[in-house]
């Protein structure tokens, strides 16, 4: 079973393990086969994080004795689910986020694992809420917009994959944070395609009928940005004053679709712009998150003093986000509570807003 390499923070076993056809226990021995193919697949896990980890000391913890603890548990597994409990007990060790063990079936659908290829999109964008995927946006004047697809619609099917029941699409899969991400890649890769070639998609409108629709995929709106062998973004950064032309109170709004240093420049002219506005609304509803580094310096245009909203060892510090260059216009800050606004969709993960 050959591990995929998607970086040090992802990585997954190839269907390969077999699965034992005995009933119920007591369970019969691993054959031979599963069991060198599990261990392959073990060891490959372990020594992507052995030859990829940021810290030479593992969090303290003995990775070499991990590896001869847990090793003799893999092989052992008789199923994908075994294997992957082992693998989620090697990887929880460390006490970090962003790491996680995904099915190679799942991840096999996402840009960074093959699929269709290509980097046009058919112009909509999609939001995983509960266990459904809402359209939550139609790019203006796009081939999406021309045939019809409206927000608030359900993604029921690209092809002949299904998306509209969590438990047979994804239910390999834990229903966290990391598990969402790669349900949502998943989706991406197989909207995304040739410039110029169709996808077959099947939606549920208001009245839960289907509706199908081949949408032409057209090249993203946005700059291309990749960290590592994550998938690309494409970030992209809208700015608008809302109530110029209404009396009352002038409020800027800002949003962005992802954390990446490209919309660093962009999000400095954006709060330069409406320096003089009432308040201010940057819009985080559906952002994955990115680099962490650029809060910081995103923050110091509401922020007089530093708020730490979680200390972390500068040891363990590493962006490679790089700060924007500032202007020296004299910046009048949004230093009243409620002159600024976060705004996030109910139940999002709070990003870090300002830290040390």
């Amino acid at each position: 079973m050959q591990g995929r390499d998607l970086g040090p923070t992802l990585f997954a076993p190839r269907s390969g393990v077999t699965r034992s056809k005995a009933g119920p226990p007591p369970a019969p021995s691993p054959s031979r086969g599963a069991c060198d193919e599990a261990l392959e697949t073990f060891d490959r896990a372990w020594s992507i994080i052995h030859e990829t980890h940021f810290d030479p000391d593992f969090n303290g913890v003995d990775w070499s004795a991990l590896r001869d603890e847990l090793r003799p548990h893999a092989a052992e597994a008789t199923t994908h689910a075994e294997l992957r409990g082992v693998l989620g007990e090697m990887i929880s060790r460390l006490g970090q986020s962003h790491f996680a063990v995904f099915p190679g079936a799942i991840v096999d659908g996402t840009p960074a694992g093959g699929g269709e290829g290509g980097a046009g999109l058919p112009g909509f964008d999609v939001r995983l809420i509960e266990e459904r995927f809402i359209v939550n946006a139609v790019t203006a004047d796009s081939a999406a917009e021309r045939s019809g697809v409206r927000p608030g619609w359900v993604l029921a099917a690209v092809g002949d994959r299904r998306f509209d029941d969590w438990s047979e699409s994804f239910g390999e899969i834990d229903d966290g944070p990391a598990g969402r991400y790669v349900a949502y890649e998943t989706v991406l890769g197989r909207l995304a395609g040739r410039p110029g070639s169709r996808a077959a998609v099947t939606f549920l409108d208001g009245a839960d009928a289907e509706v199908r629709l081949d949408v032409e995929r057209e090249e993203p709106e946005g700059e291309r940005a990749q960290i590592g062998n994550l998938p690309p973004f494409f970030a992209r950064l809208q700015r608008e004053e809302i109530g110029r032309e209404a009396p009352g109170p002038r409020v800027g709004y800002i949003l962005f679709n992802v954390w990446m240093p490209v919309v660093g420049r962009a999000f400095d002219e954006a709060v330069d712009a409406f320096r003089d506005a009432d308040g201010v609304i940057v819009d985080l509803r559906g952002n994955p998150g990115g680099v962490g580094g650029m809060v910081m310096g995103f923050a110091g245009h509401f922020l007089d003093e530093r708020v730490a909203l979680k200390l972390m060892p500068r040891s363990k510090m590493k962006s490679s986000s790089k700060g924007t260059k500032r202007t020296k216009k004299k910046r009048r800050r949004h230093d009243d509570p409620r002159q600024r606004g976060i705004r996030r969709e109910p139940g999002q993960r709070r990003q870090q807003q300002a830290g040390d």
